[in-house]
């Protein structure tokens, strides 16, 4: 499972932080086959499934909720018409592939709250991140690269990523000063950033 994921796990960074707050940022290898270490402060972190968990706190009440909303979820079905996941997303799902090409976009593309991965055919080189692993595991998600982490804790190296796109994510983190700062660090010089919110009219959320 590490072989198909090198790629990905070369551009992977620690999340550890110093006790000034600085970022250790070192680089990651498989230590064992479950776990994957950092080169320079040798922290430790968990690889399930194929999936590295790079976050901080696994047991709070964002990440359980998270966890049921995405539960015995498979990809197929998110992208079914009428799940409104996917009705919310129809024109963004659409758009993509022509943004994609009209930028000539062919780096890594990281998705930040992908759940079960419905754009993971519509950009190149596609990673999903998410704070759930449930939805990491869903059935039909296996062959992509997926990472599960914070958005405002980003585990990957400086300006490695050519395109992130969020739908009705961002929004939802807690420190969104935190997520915009490391979004800017990981992009690469020119990159992309492709947020979609929701639209607020009369207590009613719109796409």
């Amino acid at each position: 499972m590490l072989d198909r994921n090198s790629l990905v796990l070369e551009n992977l960074a620690c999340i550890a932080s110093d006790d000034k707050g600085l970022r250790c940022l070192g680089s990651l290898e498989h230590k064992e086959e479950n776990q994957l270490q950092c080169t320079k402060c040798n922290s430790c972190y968990s690889f399930v499934n194929g999936v590295p968990v790079l976050k901080e706190d696994s047991a709070s009440e964002l990440y359980e909720f998270y966890s049921k909303v995405y539960e015995k979820q498979s990809r197929s079905e998110a992208m079914c018409e009428g799940n409104p996941r996917m009705e919310q997303a129809k024109i963004f799902w659409e758009l993509l592939p022509k943004f994609v090409s009209e930028n000539n976009i062919n780096g890594y593309s990281l998705e930040i709250g992908c759940g079960p991965g419905i754009f993971a055919d519509r950009v190149p080189n596609f990673i999903g991140l998410d704070y759930a692993l449930n939805a990491l595991l869903a059935e039909g998600f296996e062959s992509y690269y997926r990472v599960c982490a914070s958005g405002d804790l980003l585990p990957f190296q400086s300006k490695t990523i050519s395109l992130i796109l969020s739908l009705n994510t961002l929004e939802h983190i807690p420190h969104l000063d935190s997520c915009i700062y490391e979004i800017d660090r990981i992009l690469k010089p020119g990159g992309y950033l492709v947020w979609v919110r929701p639209l607020v009219d009369e207590g009613k959320e719109k796409c």
